[in-house]
């Protein structure tokens, strides 16, 4: 259709989002834009409105727009950056630490990207127009052989959190569910069942929520002490001990 530059094409997207409060149907955005494919909406998308994301409401597919800080594009850089200098690996968690520290508050649950595969892809449209490296490193494997590259630090056990066996964890999602911490592998125990703590967050966040995320991980929606156990792991991988040390940076 002559006129319809990627220009114009992502104001009237934007448009929709802004009558819509953050919200515009797929169904809608075809409507309006009839020549383009789905694809080519979410190059669109991808390339000129990057904090809109793809979401459900009442089970209908929608663009949604995240609210997101000032400069969060250059925030990403910065924590990146931040990120290789300390000799940590840009994963999905390790990013989501750093930027959950830096907002004072859990970014991923703030903005609704819980789940791995809208995480990733949230960030793979930043990195692009950034031209950032990729930020989720696949070449970890290969990486880890190398002497001169800091294994990236990783908590593997309960006790890695100064957390120990039989202690109560707080479930985010709502405050009167707690598990029991029954070995120092990741394992909880939840009305009277055994499982690991990843894949029982996922199964309460999709009954609480009503949602069907594949998977999520498990130290972002428990705590421990006041802390989610990944802000518990951030903080002591930072060297400080308390968690009051972290509101007076």
């Amino acid at each position: 259709m002559i006129g319809w530059d990627d220009a114009s094409m992502a104001k009237c997207l934007l448009e929709m989002l802004e009558a819509n409060g953050g919200f515009v149907a797929k169904e809608t955005v075809a409507a309006r834009l009839p020549h383009l494919d789905d694809s080519e909406i979410a190059r669109v998308v991808a390339m000129h409105v990057p904090d809109a994301v793809e979401s459900e409401v009442a089970g209908i597919p929608c663009w949604k727009r995240l609210q997101l800080p000032e400069s969060f594009a250059e925030h990403l850089r910065e924590t990146a950056a931040n990120l290789r200098e300390m000799g940590f690996y840009t994963t999905l968690d390790n990013v989501n630490l750093a930027l959950s520290v830096r907002y004072g508050k859990n970014f991923r649950t703030a903005y609704g990207l819980e789940e791995d595969g809208a995480f990733r892809k949230f960030l793979s449209k930043y990195t692009l127009l950034a031209k950032l490296p990729p930020l989720v490193d696949e070449t970890w494997n290969q990486k880890k052989s190398q002497a001169s590259v800091v294994k990236p630090r990783s908590w593997t056990r309960f006790r890695d959190l100064g957390i120990p066996i039989g202690a109560r964890l707080e479930f985010t999602g709502a405050p009167n569910i707690t598990v029991i911490v029954v070995d120092d592998s990741r394992t909880v125990e939840y009305k009277g069942r055994r499982s690991r703590i990843s894949t029982l967050a996922t199964s309460l966040l999709n009954e609480h929520n009503g949602s069907a995320l594949a998977y999520v991980s498990g130290g972002n929606h428990f705590r421990y002490d006041g802390e989610t156990l990944y802000e518990r792991r951030m903080r002591l991988e930072s060297g400080k001990t308390n968690p009051e040390d972290c509101d007076n940076d």
